[in-house]
């Protein structure tokens, strides 16, 4: 995420730059929210963030395949 975050816009169409500015937005909420489940004192929320993790490999591994 990290390297996404910093690496230039790669589509030369003003719709390719707005969706990849939109992809890097909804992945850094992700991870915000992520972090801050994980950091939470309960149990059902590192549950919450390992179910929330299992889906977006599963996501991602969709998106690779197809």
């Amino acid at each position: 995420m990290i390297y996404a975050l910093f690496t230039p816009n790669g589509s030369t169409d003003a719709a390719g730059q707005g969706q990849e500015s939109m992809i890097k937005g909804i992945g850094v909420f992700v991870l915000l929210i992520i972090i801050g489940l994980n950091m939470m004192p309960y149990s059902w929320s590192k549950i919450m963030v390992l179910i929330i993790g299992l889906l977006l490999m599963y996501l991602i591994y969709s998106i690779a395949t197809n």
